[in-house]
């Protein structure tokens, strides 16, 4: 059986070898730029980069460094590879592997891109505060399946297209890169 998937990049990513692939950013950009949240079920296109981008500024609003914030654009990264699975069918699996191979290949993106997922909880409730917030614009007028334990956020969604929410994911990992940078020489 194959165990292997083509990458938009043309190349080979074997699922039983996670730890030789370079997970190069633009191909995460262009995956995730095009997998729309909450598995396609939304009005407008949202895409799983826009996501990203937020979580990041939510991240860097709370005053985190560096490293925590390219762990926050890059926190659903290995759905560029494994797909966007919902929550709640994430919970009903409960299914180790897929957990595995999603802490495989977010380990292996963030040793290579310089991301610290140490402190993922505010990851986390960065995450949560924004989907409150992605549900309010969203859905609109449904109500949501379990009461948010976290307040949205005071910002306004965009709605990009792919290629825009594409060049926007790559231009705040660019600027994160020149941070870095400019953090390690100082």
């Amino acid at each position: 059986m194959r165990q292997w998937i083509y990458t938009s990049s043309g190349e080979r990513l074997y699922f039983d070898r996670l730890g030789r692939y370079d997970y190069p950013i633009e191909e995460i950009a262009t995956c995730l730029s095009r997998i729309c949240r909450f598995a396609g079920h939304t009005q407008r296109n949202y895409s799983v980069a826009e996501h990203s981008v937020w979580v990041y500024r939510e991240v860097k609003r709370l005053g985190f460094d560096t490293r925590t914030q390219i762990a926050a654009l890059l926190h659903d990264a290995e759905e560029a590879y494994l797909g966007d699975v919902t929550r709640p069918l994430k919970q009903l699996l409960a299914s180790a592997t897929l957990r595995t191979l999603s802490q495989q290949i977010t380990y292996e993106v963030f040793v290579r891109h310089g991301a610290d997922g140490t402190n993922h909880r505010a990851i986390e409730q960065a995450d949560k505060a924004l989907l409150a917030t992605e549900w309010e614009q969203v859905f609109e007028h449904q109500p949501p399946p379990e009461p948010f334990t976290d307040n949205a956020l005071d910002i306004e969604l965009e709605f990009l297209e792919p290629l825009h929410a594409q060049i926007l994911f790559l231009m705040a990992y660019e600027e994160l890169q020149e941070e870095l940078a400019g953090e390690s020489a100082a």
